[in-house]
């Protein structure tokens, strides 16, 4: 954890972000991001979002289904 939070301020410490209320420097957000996320971070994101979907899906099969 220590080297995580060591990682994310060299990353605010740059240049870029100076003088900015958002990070609207893409790639210094992607750096971001990927500093802070971990494999398993992705697959739980990865899941919710498959779960979301599925569960959109399967809404509108009802709908349609009660609308037919």
């Amino acid at each position: 954890m220590l080297d995580i939070r060591q990682n994310i301020e060299a990353v605010l410490l740059k240049d870029e972000l100076f003088g900015e209320e958002f990070i609207s420097n893409r790639q210094v957000l992607q750096e971001l991001v990927g500093i802070m996320l971990n494999q398993e971070d992705w697959e739980s994101i990865a899941s919710v979002a498959s779960d979301s979907l599925r569960q959109e899906i399967m809404q509108q099969v009802v709908v349609e289904k009660i609308s037919a």
